[in-house]
């Protein structure tokens, strides 16, 4: 009896998982091949007798009289993997299915982020940090990159594996540094259309970046960037400020039907500056509010200067403008 109970024990824990057999899959992750599971089964069946043994097996076991009670538990244990091994396989299908359907959701996460002159002089470990935290989004517009060959190094980053990016020229008035805008992407993503804005007018500084992304067959939006000036005075910024939402009309007439169509970078403004009232009466509205810092670690107690504007009521009707639900966030 206390065989027997030994081995049921040992039976039940092999159901629990603690015995396994390990596949490619799984060692590529990291896993371990778990054996004391295995041995310590293999010894408890020894205990019982041959014909309880076969019992355990069934009827479709595979084994016959004739054979071993070593043959008898090896059948055993290798049923109790190949059940592991199915479930595991289970598993890991739903799991896909899972992902595929949220993306399917459209949970499609777009940033913004002023990455502070970076040049060719940054180390791989602030290239590291950048890294990690472009890897969390779909697309990313990026302000004040500095060149072309640090943007190829920071894609070089393992965790960057599978991004593309899509970059404007050098652009920066007298007394500026020059920089590039870029989107920094998924390769899942297409690059339908991509360009500056022409600037006729001379407004700007550095003319916004504009870009079409498509990802798959059912979802396609728009992203304009602009990094604001800042240091030739405020009579210049209030001047690009104020041209935005003729920016935007010109974007939204390019665009044709489509409603996904967002402006974001580094304004040098907060959003509830009267600077940004024509934006408003166009049916823009900021995404970050004025209470959630977006440049931290300033003497100030930082700002909401980077932000994202989204068109969500057409001013002519008064009805929502987008098509989609867009939620926010702001952090490292």
């Amino acid at each position: 009896e206390k065989a027997a109970a030994v081995a049921a024990a040992a039976v039940a824990a092999a159901d629990d998982g603690e015995v396994s057999e390990v596949d490619d899959d799984d060692k590529a992750e990291g896993a371990t091949t778990t054996t004391a599971g295995a041995s310590a089964l293999a010894s408890a069946l020894q205990l019982l007798p041959k014909q309880q043994l076969k019992k355990l097996v069934g009827s479709s076991g595979g084994t016959t009289d004739d054979s071993s009670k070593a043959e008898i538990c090896t059948t055993i244990i290798k049923k109790k993997v190949e059940v592991k091994k199915k479930s595991r396989k289970t598993t890991k299908s739903k799991k896909k299915e899972k992902k595929e359907f949220q993306f399917g959701k459209e949970a499609i996460k777009i940033g913004s982020w002023n990455l502070k002159n970076l040049s060719d002089k940054a180390d791989i470990e602030r290239l590291s940090r950048i890294a990690i935290t472009l890897s969390r989004f779909h697309v990313c517009a990026i302000q004040e990159l500095l060149s072309e060959e640090v943007l190829q190094r920071l894609l070089e980053r393992p965790v960057m594996a599978g991004y593309k990016y899509v970059l404007g020229p050098l652009q920066g008035g007298e007394g500026l540094k020059r920089e590039h805008y870029c989107y920094i992407y998924r390769s899942s993503a297409e690059v339908v259309s991509s360009g500056v804005v022409n600037d006729s007018s001379g407004t700007f500084q550095r003319p916004p970046f504009v870009a079409t992304f498509q990802f798959g067959t059912y979802f396609r939006f728009t992203v304009v960037t602009l990094h604001a000036s800042y240091s030739s005075g405020a009579y210049q910024r209030v001047k690009e400020i104020m041209m935005l939402d003729k920016v935007m009309s010109v974007v939204q007439e390019q665009n044709g039907a489509e409603r996904d169509i967002f402006l974001m970078g580094d304004f040098n403004t907060e959003p509830h500056d009267d600077k940004f009232m024509a934006m408003r009466r166009a049916g823009y509205v900021p995404l970050i509010p004025k209470s959630l810092k977006t440049t931290i670690g300033m003497n100030d107690g930082g700002n909401s200067y980077d932000n994202m504007w989204v068109r969500v009521l057409d001013p002519d009707s008064g009805l929502p403008a987008g098509f989609h639900h867009w939620t926010m966030e702001s952090g490292a």
